[in-house]
This record gives structure tokens, C-alpha cells and sequence, in this order.
């Protein structure tokens, strides 16, 4: 019998080990044992394929390793005997790759909001306890989409998300846009529903897409606050509260939200906060 060790089913999956167990378990299915080392644990290729079916995921054919990899391997046909396949299987596989794309693309959007709803609901005391950066967290994906992974190909590894304050920050009621800065100028953009986001600050595509939101929260360097405009309106007021009570400051229309002038509100809101 064929069986497919643990780490190489969750890379084929796009899933990290935990997600893996979770979707056995919801299919009332069990590991096998390495039949040499009962440490390691294996999947045959029958549970392999039936949890990517039940989830949308596409696996390679044949899978490596298995009997029919093999006996492809044997009849491959010589390198100048090789011709190009269908226009309908190229297309085929060109819709498979789209629906696993898309479903990664969930992941991402999904990791991230956790990170950052796990974090506002700790607290910044609690900050040192969450070291992994959003990367880390993408990295256990087979693959991301290509605006996203170059947009996270921008932050430097092992950087640690800023999070600047003393006091502890109420959990939000709603996830909002993030705009947070990374290390050396660089800032990511996530949207609660997008994931990230490969825009450049103060471009016009920028200030298009805040254009379209209502509120966000923004992260600097030296401080942070949340921003929100009444419907209909195009002014925004930048706020904060610390030790029980509100600060509030206004930020001008959209054109006028450069990364320096939330800089530079964030900071000031920062001077709020008693020193220690």
C-alpha cells in the first residue's frame, strides 16, 4: 500500500498540519503509520484525494511517489518525442489553477484577520507573545497570488508589525482596512476582504481606493489611530482614545492623506499617551 508522508500532504493541500487533522477528523478519517518508524504519520492516496475533493483543492496527477508516478516516469516518452497537449486540456488545467488561486487567496485574507483581531484583543502587553509577522503565516500556503506575494516580497524578513502604544486597545466590532508600516519606508495595505494589497503610498491608487472606504485603522512608525468620515461627507477625522478619554483631530479630505500627514496625526496622537 502507498502512503504519503504528513508534510507532503499538507504542501499539496495548501493547508498547515492543524488545518490537516481538523479536516480528517471533520471526515472521520485517521493517519496511517510509517510501517519502519510509527512516528511518522502518512495518508494514503484515496484520503489524499478524498479531502481535496471535499474542499476544492487541486492535486498534482500523478502524485510523486506513488505507483502511477512511477510507471509515468518508466513510459515517458523521450524529450524530442514530446508534443504540446490540446487546446482543451491546456484550458482545463488553466480553470483548475484559477479555482486553487482563488482559494488560496481566501486563506490569506482569512490568516491575516486573525492575526490582527488576535493582537487588538491582547493588547500590547501581550504584544511579545505574537512575534510571527503576517509572512511567516503565508509561507505555510503552497502558493499565494502574485499581487499579494509581491507585496509581501517587500518586507524584510523577520520583521515584526509596529505596534506603538501603552495602553490596551479595545477590541474592534468589525474588521477595517489596515495600513501598517513594515520596516526601511515600506507599508503594507490589507483589506478585510482582499487580503493584501499591492499598492504604492500616495499613488493615484492610493487615493482611489481610500476613496471608496468609509474607515481604517493606520499603524506608523511613532503611533496609530483609527479614521472614519460621516457618510456623504469627504472630510476625515483621525481618533484615539487613551486612558478613558477621546482625542479627536481632523485630516482633511481624501486627497490630503499622504503616509506623511497620518505620520504626523499619529504621532501627535501618540503625545497623549502619559509617559512611564
Amino acid at each position: 500500500m502507498t502512503l504519503l508522508p504528513f508534510a507532503d500532504c499538507c504542501l499539496w493541500l495548501g493547508v498547515d498540519p492543524k488545518t490537516l487533522r481538523l479536516w480528517l477528523k471533520a471526515a472521520n478519517l485517521s493517519c496511517c503509520l510509517h510501517p519502519t518508524d510509527a512516528r511518522l504519520k502518512c495518508l494514503t492516496p484515496s484520503q489524499l484525494q478524498h479531502l481535496a475533493d471535499l474542499h476544492g483543492r487541486c492535486l498534482p496527477h500523478p502524485l510523486p511517489g506513488t505507483s502511477e508516478d512511477a510507471a509515468s516516469r518508466s513510459s515517458a516518452p523521450a524529450p524530442e518525442a514530446l508534443v504540446l497537449a490540446p487546446d482543451a486540456d491546456l484550458r482545463h488545467q488553466v480553470t483548475r489553477l484559477q479555482a486553487h488561486v482563488t482559494a488560496l487567496s481566501q486563506q490569506v485574507a482569512e490568516l491575516a484577520l486573525a492575526l490582527l483581531r488576535e493582537r487588538d484583543a491582547r493588547g500590547p502587553e501581550r504584544t511579545s507573545q505574537l512575534k510571527t509577522p503576517l509572512s511567516s503565516l503565508m509561507a505555510q500556503l503552497l502558493s499565494v497570488p502574485q499581487a499579494d506575494a509581491a507585496a509581501l516580497a517587500s518586507r524584510p524578513p523577520g520583521a515584526v508589525p509596529s505596534e506603538v502604544g501603552a495602553e490596551r486597545a479595545p477590541a474592534p466590532s468589525r474588521a477595517l482596512p489596515l495600513i501598517e508600516y513594515w520596516a526601511e519606508g515600506t507599508y503594507g495595505i490589507i483589506s478585510p476582504t482582499e487580503g493584501v494589497l499591492a499598492l504604492v503610498p500616495d499613488s493615484p491608487a492610493w487615493f482611489d481606493w481610500l476613496a471608496t472606504l468609509s474607515s481604517f485603522r493606520f499603524l506608523g512608525q511613532q503611533g496609530r489611530l483609527s479614521a472614519s468620515r460621516t457618510k456623504g461627507r469627504t472630510s476625515w477625522m483621525a481618533y484615539r482614545r487613551i486612558n478613558g478619554q477621546n482625542y479627536a483631530y481632523g485630516l482633511g479630505q481624501t486627497v490630503h492623506l499622504t503616509i506623511a500627514r497620518l505620520e504626523h496625526m499619529a504621532t501627535t496622537l501618540q503625545s497623549h499617551t502619559p509617559s512611564r
